[in-house]
């Protein structure tokens, strides 16, 4: 999130209008040097993420593709604007494994906040039981508050095991 710089005469927003971005859609990254073009980055399935495949959110200035700019309104905070970009975030990554469906077993691995997200949507989603694992106790409670059924530090007990009594066998 964040407000859009110097733009060219085809540009559907305006500079300084603030902005949230959905990566996975296209980004490029913007070499330094002023003879320089900007150098377009791609995964093998032609995203370009920020922070991933190109410089991230720390860099002075990042080039999108105006398809990945969505306008935030006036009313919804940064910080609300960012809940929301990480939730599509989410989504994608589940749409990405194939989807979820009610009742399926999921494991997260990484507190952090895509994956504390990827446990709230899960649980929005039905998901059942929602196994979260990290290394920090801190995160774990917080993911007992956004919705994980099970929380497992990694350091003291063994996923595998948990995951496999939680499900019967099944494996998650």
């Amino acid at each position: 999130v964040g407000p859009v710089g110097p733009v060219g005469p085809v540009a559907p927003v305006a500079p300084v209008e603030p902005v949230a971005l959905v990566s996975p859609l296209g980004i490029v990254k913007l070499n330094t040097a002023a003879d320089d073009e900007p150098e377009f980055v791609t995964d093998d399935k032609g995203h370009r993420a920020n922070g991933f495949t190109t410089d991230g959110g720390f860099a002075q200035y990042a080039v999108n593709h105006t398809n990945t700019l969505h306008r935030v309104p006036p009313t919804v905070s940064d910080e609300l604007a960012t809940m929301i970009v990480t939730a599509g975030t989410a989504m994608y990554g589940l749409d990405v494994l194939g989807g979820l469906l009610a009742g399926q077993s999921l494991i997260v691995t990484g507190a952090g906040p895509i994956g504390l997200m990827v446990v709230s949507v899960a649980k929005a989603l039905g998901a059942s039981p929602v196994i979260l694992s990290d290394v920090v106790d801190e995160r774990l409670h917080v993911g007992l508050r956004v919705g994980a059924d099970v929380v497992v530090n990694a350091t003291r007990e063994s996923l595998a095991d948990t995951v496999m009594q939680l499900t019967g066998g099944r494996g998650a």
